[in-house]
Order: structure tokens, then sequence, then C-alpha cells
């Protein structure tokens, strides 16, 4: 993904953002299918996916500064592709804290909720997919 996103501040230890920018959705799987009439395998037919696109992105971010090294925050992106062999939509949402000990390299502690649901049509088959993913993460982050 590609995206920008425009601080502005919100009091003197605050910034709220908004951001644009861009995402490639990717599907990629292979389904195999057996028909057994009366318990005779007759056809056995692999049927592959892979198609991919790029979408949209809305962001909405918070950071409040803690002191010198921390700072807490949440964020929201939001991504829909309403046209296409792949439409679908994808929900981001995290809230967390970061310790930055360096200029440029922290740590950061998020608790995640993302929710993705893709939908790919071709004139004789269908497929789809829906991820929902929530959990603590632990991440490296550097910042310029």
């Amino acid at each position: 993904s590609l995206a920008y996103t425009r601080w502005f501040a919100a009091g003197e230890q605050s910034v709220a953002g908004l951001g644009v920018g861009l995402v490639r959705y990717a599907l990629a799987t292979r389904v195999e299918g057996e028909l057994r009439p009366e318990g005779q395998p007759v056809l056995t037919r692999p049927l592959r996916y892979a198609v991919d696109a790029w979408a949209p992105v809305l962001r909405v971010a918070w950071l409040r500064r803690l002191g010198t090294q921390w700072r807490a925050g949440f964020d929201l992106t939001w991504v829909r592709k309403p046209s296409g062999a792949l439409t679908g939509h994808a929900i981001d949402a995290g809230l967390g804290v970061e310790w930055q000990p360096l200029d440029h390299l922290g740590l950061a502690l998020r608790y995640t909720a993302d929710d993705l649901d893709l939908h790919y049509v071709r004139r004789i088959d269908t497929a789809g997919l829906r991820v929902r993913n929530r959990g603590p993460q632990l991440l490296v982050t550097w910042r310029l």
C-alpha cells in the first residue's frame, strides 16, 4: 500500500491525521472438487483463482505524546473496491503505545482488529474470502 497522512495539531501534545492512498488486493487460491455419483469418481477438476486490483484507502488517526520517548494513539483505515471482477472492503483499526528510545527506531505494542471481505466473480464460478483478525501486535517502528 501507499498512503499519505496529513497531520493537524489537536492540542499541545496531540495530533490528528487524515490520510489517502492506494492499496493492492491480491487473491490467489486453488480449489479441487470431485463428482461421485453412486460412490464412483467421475470428474475431478481443480479451479485456480488469481486476481489482483488496486483500491483507494481512507485513514483517520490520532496520536498523543506521553513524554520524550512515548506515544499513544489509534488509527482507522478503510478500503472499498465496488467494481470489477474483484470487489470487497477492508477495515483495519488499531490502538496502541509506542516507545522510541532512538531518533528513528522504536517498539510499538498495539491491539488491532481487521475485517477483510473479498468477492471474485467470473462467468462460470465465484469465490469469496472473509477474514477477521483480532489481537495484540509487537512491532518495530521506523519514523522519519
